[in-house]
């Protein structure tokens, strides 16, 4: 009989040779599906980054929390889903990608890398693949772009500029700093219950509401990956309240096809079922329109 174990390993958020905790070879993150999104705003951000600068010797590791993860079977290396400590990680990446924008370390110098993902969460992803991009045009990009880790951006962007400013001395320190920030990634046992795990994080005052625990217990039920795409964003679409739930199908250079589409077609295929059939060739529209087409983020109709 096989005993579970528990995999530890210490990281620091640079290491030498330009590496960071995002470059080890073959090793991707993923934040799972029935992860909330990136949440952080000002004052968890702004505390990272204190926790890191306030401790008195520079050379001392500093403890900064643990990465929960479970590893998934992946063909061309090891991904790691991140149970608990997503918040952090991605924070960590956003921080890594602001340095090398602003100069404090060269590209070349620094590799920060694709090893970060968000399962089921396309918008999360094409804003990631925008901030690592050297020419960056938000223009008519908006609906394309998750607007929580762009503000998260420019919260660290401020934060740095009025910590460190233009003085390179306190710029390089603070770098130095970061290859003793220490985060231990700690691996679940094989064939952990990963949808029990959550439930017990979330009685604990974790990160998890109600709602999460719901829709990861949904979106278990379909094996398909497709099917939990379509379900991720039909379910963001119907909690975002700032609109009526159609006008957040809107993609780019889909304008009104779109919109009937959802409006005047959907109602008809409104169990879910038939919104995951639909992938297979079930029109949702006159105009020849699938499911799997409009919940596409690259959607263009005419």
């Amino acid at each position: 009989m096989n005993k579970k174990r528990t995999e530890i390993d210490r990281l620091t958020i640079l290491a030498g040779g330009g590496k960071t905790l995002f470059s080890e070879v073959g090793v991707r993150y993923v934040i799972p599906r029935y992860q909330r999104a990136y949440a952080w705003e000002e004052k968890e951000i702004e505390q990272l980054i204190d926790d890191i600068c306030d401790d008195n010797d520079p050379k001392r590791d500093y403890y900064i929390g643990s990465l929960i993860v479970a590893r998934r079977k992946a063909d061309d290396g090891v991904e790691y889903e991140v149970i608990d400590g997503q918040q952090r990680l991605t924070t960590i990446y956003l921080l890594l990608q602001c340095l090398l924008d602003e100069g404090y370390f060269s590209r070349g110098e620094v590799s920060v890398g694709e090893a970060l993902s968000f399962d089921c969460r396309s918008k999360s992803n094409y804003t990631l693949a925008y901030i690592r991009s050297d020419a960056r045009k938000s223009e008519g990009k908006e609906e394309l772009l998750d607007q929580s880790i762009l503000l998260a951006v420019d919260i660290i962007k401020k934060k740095l500029a009025r910590e460190f400013g233009d003085r390179v001395e306190d710029q390089k320190k603070f770098v130095d700093r970061l290859k003793h920030v220490v985060l231990y990634r700690i691996e679940v046992p094989e064939h952990t219950d990963l949808n029990r795990y959550f439930e017990i994080m979330n009685t604990r005052g974790e990160q998890l509401e109600q709602h999460d625990i719901l829709k990861a217990r949904l979106m278990n039920y379909l094996d398909d990956a497709c099917e939990r795409e379509a379900f991720a964003r039909i379910w963001e679409a119907c909690s975002d309240m700032t609109g009526y739930v159609q006008m957040h199908f809107f993609c780019r250079g889909s304008g009104e096809a779109l919109r009937r589409a959802v409006v005047f077609s959907f109602p008809q295929r409104m169990l879910l079922g038939s919104f995951v059939k639909a992938r297979g060739g079930v029109k949702a529209s006159s105009d020849g329109l699938d499911i799997s087409k409009i919940i596409d983020p690259k959607f263009e109709g005419g």
